[in-house]
């Protein structure tokens, strides 16, 4: 006799068993090959769009996704119990807590000591710890404490792997809690200890109390100076942000391993009139300034972009010169986004050279156009390169 949840289910969309009661299949809502079934807890997830639930939630949800097709949008959604999820992740976070400073495992320790240059107290103080190698500690001891597969699934706590096991979201990583602004922990993000850099950073996916277009990571720190006037430094790595404040620069804060988004821009304009872009000095950082630029203009942020042409990050540059240099960086290197722009320009080009002179000058011309850039600042910083 098959469990209740799996005959609704199975009514909707074809479900394969991938191991012991658990099943997989397209989902209803999204179309992604990442629906799961989880007869033991009576339960389901997507991992693509993040629906979940037991057989009535499904069945909610599927009405209410059929409602809307037709045009009724005036469903109400499910409430979620947002207090229990803090409580979990609170419970989650001194797990990982704990491992950090076990005596059994000390390479995440050693790892942030010894080679990010990171003190007790700083560690501490933004309440970091480490998913272990196992990848089932964490769920282990979460059901212990009472929790279900679904709310762990729901907070982003647990995955399924590739094989179809259901296990550890983060394995093998530094792990940095998601504090709003109240001082609830909303999500994690995890930091890879070996390995290349593929995946270097591993956050949490949007829950119901965590949005990664919405949040930016340790706005909660660098709340206090910012709203005393000080300017925020807008990062790209959690570690660059920890090791800035470590450093003595509290106004550092990141996106959390995506791309600004407009309403995270519309978050900092609420407490800040500018902002310095402090991104990594390769390619994809840069891209990903010019982008950043234009989303921080539209919200009305005076927009200005440190140069560190001497160290890829913020966190190299100052563990090779100290944080006095990285401060006269940010205070007399600062440079606002037409010579950014401009300077990415003359790196293509010999400007010794008439004829690249002249490819210079013609990309200026297009890129003054393209935004809007005052006539005479656009002539006034072409000078500065010719």
């Amino acid at each position: 006799m098959k469990n209740k949840i799996l005959k609704i289910i199975s009514i909707k969309t074809n479900l394969k068993q991938v191991g012991d009661r658990l099943y997989r299949g397209k989902c209803p809502f999204c179309g992604a090959v990442q629906f799961y079934v989880f007869e033991g807890e009576n339960c389901f997830h997507c991992f693509n769009c993040g629906s979940n639930g037991d057989q009535a939630d499904f069945m909610h949800k599927y009405n209410v996704h059929y409602k809307n097709a037709v045009g009724d949008r005036n469903v109400a959604k499910k409430p979620y119990n947002l207090q229990k999820i803090y409580k979990m992740n609170y419970d989650a976070a001194n797990f990982f807590y704990k491992n950090l400073f076990s005596k059994k495992d000390t390479a995440c320790l050693d790892y942030l000591i010894n080679k990010r240059k990171l003190t007790v107290k700083t560690i501490c103080n933004f309440r970091m710890g480490y998913a272990d190698k196992n990848y089932f500690s964490l769920k282990e001891y979460m059901l212990k404490l009472g929790y279900t597969i679904e709310e762990l699934l729901q907070g982003s706590l647990i995955t399924v792997s590739k094989n179809d096991e259901i296990i550890d979201f983060f394995n093998n990583r530094a792990v940095f809690p998601f504090i709003d602004l109240n001082g609830n922990i909303i999500g994690f993000g995890g930091r890879k200890l070996d390995g290349d850099n593929n995946f270097k950073y591993l956050n949490s996916k949007n829950t119901p109390c965590y949005s990664k277009n919405n949040y930016l990571f340790s706005l909660n720190f660098a709340m206090k100076k910012i709203c005393c006037g000080e300017t925020p430094i807008l990062c790209e790595g959690n570690l660059d942000v920890i090791s800035l404040h470590q450093a003595g620069f509290r106004t550092a804060i990141a996106s959390c391993g995506t791309s600004l988004t407009e309403n995270q821009a519309a978050l900092l304009k609420k407490y800040s009139d500018k902002v310095i872009i402090c991104y990594d000095n390769d390619e994809a950082g840069k891209n990903a300034a010019d982008k950043a630029i234009d989303i921080l203009e539209k919200a009305g942020l005076e927009t200005y972009i440190v140069f560190m042409s001497e160290a890829k990050d913020p966190d190299e540059y100052i563990k090779e010169f100290g944080s006095q240099k990285f401060y006269e960086l940010i205070k007399n290197s600062t440079k606002d986004p037409i010579y950014f722009r401009m300077s990415r320009i003359a790196d293509k080009y010999d400007l010794t050279d008439y004829d690249a002179q002249r490819c210079f000058l013609k990309e200026v011309t297009e890129l003054s156009l393209r935004k809007n850039y005052d006539p005479e600042r656009t002539i006034r910083e072409t000078f500065n390169f010719i």
